[in-house]
Protein backbone atom coordinates (compact mmCIF):
# COMPACT_ATOMS: atom_id res chain seq x y z
CA UNK A 1 0.00 0.00 0.00
CA UNK A 2 1.38 3.40 -0.86
CA UNK A 3 -0.43 7.01 -0.17
CA UNK A 4 -1.98 8.59 -2.85
CA UNK A 5 -3.10 12.37 -3.44
CA UNK A 6 -5.50 13.49 -5.69
CA UNK A 7 -4.98 17.07 -6.33
CA UNK A 8 -7.33 19.72 -7.92
CA UNK A 9 -7.80 24.05 -7.40
CA UNK A 10 -9.85 26.01 -8.71
CA UNK A 11 -9.20 29.43 -10.38
CA UNK A 12 -10.61 32.79 -9.11
CA UNK A 13 -13.41 31.23 -6.74
CA UNK A 14 -12.79 32.94 -3.91
CA UNK A 15 -13.08 36.60 -2.36
CA UNK A 16 -10.24 39.52 -3.34
CA UNK A 17 -9.64 37.08 -6.75
CA UNK A 18 -7.88 34.49 -4.85
CA UNK A 19 -8.02 30.69 -6.01
CA UNK A 20 -8.86 27.31 -4.37
CA UNK A 21 -7.12 24.09 -3.66
CA UNK A 22 -8.25 20.68 -3.05
CA UNK A 23 -6.59 17.52 -1.68
CA UNK A 24 -7.87 13.80 -0.91
CA UNK A 25 -5.25 11.16 0.75
CA UNK A 26 -5.88 7.67 0.59
CA UNK A 27 -4.24 4.20 1.10
CA UNK A 28 -4.13 2.34 -2.11
CA UNK A 29 -1.96 -0.04 -4.60
CA UNK A 30 0.79 0.80 -6.95
CA UNK A 31 -1.21 2.28 -10.19
CA UNK A 32 -0.20 -0.02 -13.07
CA UNK A 33 -1.35 0.92 -17.04
CA UNK A 34 -4.38 0.25 -17.48
CA UNK A 35 -5.59 -0.71 -14.06
CA UNK A 36 -8.00 1.26 -12.03
CA UNK A 37 -5.80 2.24 -8.61
CA UNK A 38 -7.80 -0.10 -5.65
CA UNK A 39 -9.38 2.38 -2.94
CA UNK A 40 -8.65 1.80 1.05
CA UNK A 41 -10.90 4.95 2.19
CA UNK A 42 -9.73 8.49 3.12
CA UNK A 43 -6.95 9.50 5.03
CA UNK A 44 -7.13 13.31 5.15
CA UNK A 45 -8.26 15.82 2.89
CA UNK A 46 -7.12 19.11 1.99
CA UNK A 47 -9.56 22.34 1.27
CA UNK A 48 -7.61 25.42 2.14
CA UNK A 49 -7.99 29.04 0.10
CA UNK A 50 -4.27 29.54 -1.66
CA UNK A 51 -3.03 32.76 -0.36
CA UNK A 52 -1.47 33.98 -3.48
CA UNK A 53 -3.02 35.74 -6.31
CA UNK A 54 -2.70 32.84 -8.86
CA UNK A 55 -2.35 34.38 -12.71
CA UNK A 56 -3.56 31.72 -14.99
CA UNK A 57 -5.13 28.45 -13.87
CA UNK A 58 -1.91 26.76 -13.96
CA UNK A 59 -0.35 28.61 -11.71
CA UNK A 60 -3.35 27.49 -9.10
CA UNK A 61 -3.38 23.82 -10.03
CA UNK A 62 0.40 24.09 -9.46
CA UNK A 63 0.13 25.91 -6.37
CA UNK A 64 -2.41 23.37 -4.90
CA UNK A 65 -0.04 20.58 -6.34
CA UNK A 66 2.62 21.85 -4.26
CA UNK A 67 0.30 22.66 -0.88
CA UNK A 68 -1.05 19.27 -1.48
CA UNK A 69 2.84 17.32 -1.52
CA UNK A 70 3.94 19.84 1.45
CA UNK A 71 0.86 18.23 3.29
CA UNK A 72 1.71 14.54 2.92
CA UNK A 73 5.08 14.69 3.81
Amino acid sequence: MILNVHSDASYLTARNARSRACGWYFLGSVPKDGKPIALNGAIDQLCTVIKLVAASAAEAELAALFLNAKNAK
